[in-house]
Parts: C-alpha cells; sequence; structure tokens
C-alpha cells in the first residue's frame, strides 16, 4: 500500500480531476469573497 501527502489526494488525481485549489488569509482579504468562490467552484467543477 502506498501513502501520499495527507492534502494530495492521488487517487483523484490520476483521474485529472484537482480539489487543493486554497489560498492563504493574505489572499482572501486582498481578493475578497469573488475569488474565493472562483476558487471553490473551480473545484466542484472538476
Amino acid at each position: 500500500m502506498r501513502f501520499g501527502y495527507a492534502a494530495i489526494n492521488l487517487t483523484l488525481a490520476a483521474e485529472k480531476i484537482v480539489v487543493n485549489r486554497s489560498m492563504i488569509k493574505k489572499t482572501f482579504m486582498e481578493k475578497g469573497l469573488p475569488y474565493a468562490s472562483m476558487l471553490a467552484l473551480a473545484n466542484i467543477a472538476d
């Protein structure tokens, strides 16, 4: 059995599904809710 990093889902990555789009608080404060929403929607669109 192979174990990867906790933050990287290798099973989904093999299927070209990206779910780890994230940001730090500084980015949220600078770019706001519209940008955070865009990332969230991109995560669920895959």
